[in-house]
């Protein structure tokens, strides 16, 4: 069993994104878009296009009225992974 101390445990919120998350999820909308637009080159980023419009989907409707180019700051208190399901690291949106 491993042992977490308290320095690693850092909360994240989740409020109601958590819910628009779940029905990202639900619906399959990444998919769906990704179905229709793939990602045909990997010097394209690390997300999808069906990753990058659920992010955009969850900054819009995050009641914030930062500009889009400080998302990383919008990202980094919120669990991405547990919301969309998709690979997240901070760095990547820098």
């Amino acid at each position: 069993m491993t042992v977490i101390t308290r320095e690693q445990l850092k909360p994240l919120t989740m409020g109601h994104l958590g819910l628009v998350g779940a029905f990202i999820q639900e619906t399959g909308i990444i998919e769906k878009i990704d179905s229709r637009l793939p990602k045909i080159s990997n010097n394209a980023g690390h997300f999808t296009h069906g990753q990058v419009v659920a992010l955009m989907i969850l900054n819009g409707l995050g009641y914030t009225t930062r500009p889009l180019y400080m998302s990383n700051t919008f990202f980094e208190a919120r669990d991405v992974e547990a919301m969309l399901g998709i690979e997240y690291q901070k760095d990547w949106m820098l």
